[in-house]
């Protein structure tokens, strides 16, 4: 899409009459920020014109093209699912690339996609490490700043098909290495300490080196 000289000038000149910058310098800053932020070609024109508002105007809050503003890791709102699993990868000390080897993020919810194969020989080790993976993750990623609790942990590992209803509740209460337990049974919220922090990193970083 062709922008006219003559247009974008109008239309500075119309929207920002309060503007004490030349209509020129304006046109000249916004073309440099949207070819230095590399822009797609789709988006150019939308970008520019935020770009001419933002410079003409700098006390002017406008919201970016891909969203309001909050919407995604900036401006102190709520991190999007990318900036999520990149907080677990740094965490854990987890390449980007493959921390979804581990973690995947469905429909505002993380999940352990892990084989269970691959998390002990017994029912009971694999449940304890599937709790360990989601309850650290969900801490770790922002979902669960006061602690995770007991119906969230027990719903990963009947998902992953590692739920023993009869006995989860002993396999649970050994997770107090690994984490503050307030709380018991399905009232119960578990809180990562120090152990629990050491112990998903390098369980995090055997499964996504596998």
């Amino acid at each position: 899409m062709e922008f006219g000289v003559s247009s974008l000038v109008q239309t500075v000149s119309s929207s920002r009459k309060r503007c004490a910058v030349e209509a020129h310098e304006v046109l000249s800053a916004a073309l440099a920020a949207v070819n230095d932020a590399n822009i797609p070609s789709d988006l150019r024109p939308v970008a520019f014109s935020k770009a001419v508002d933002l410079i003409a105007a700098p006390g002017t809050a406008t919201s970016p093209p891909g969203g309001p503003a909050g919407s995604g890791g900036g401006g102190g709102g709520t991190p999007s699912d990318s900036d999520r699993l990149k907080r677990i990868a740094d965490a854990l000390g987890v390449a980007h690339d493959r921390i979804e080897i581990v973690y995947q993020e469905h429909e505002d919810a993380l999940q352990v996609v892990v084989d269970p194969d691959h998390l002990g020989s017994s029912t009971k080790e694999r449940a304890k490490s599937v709790a360990l993976l989601l309850a650290a993750g969900r801490q770790l990623g922002g979902w669960d700043e006061a602690g995770t609790t007991d119906p969230i942990i027990r719903g990963e590992v009947d998902r992953l098909g590692v739920y023993d209803s009869t006995n989860f509740s002993k396999h649970t209460r050994e997770l107090s290495s690994w984490f503050n337990v307030n709380g018991s049974g399905r009232s119960a919220t578990y809180r990562l300490k120090h152990p629990g922090r050491q112990a998903v990193k390098e369980l995090a970083n055997r499964l996504a080196a596998e």
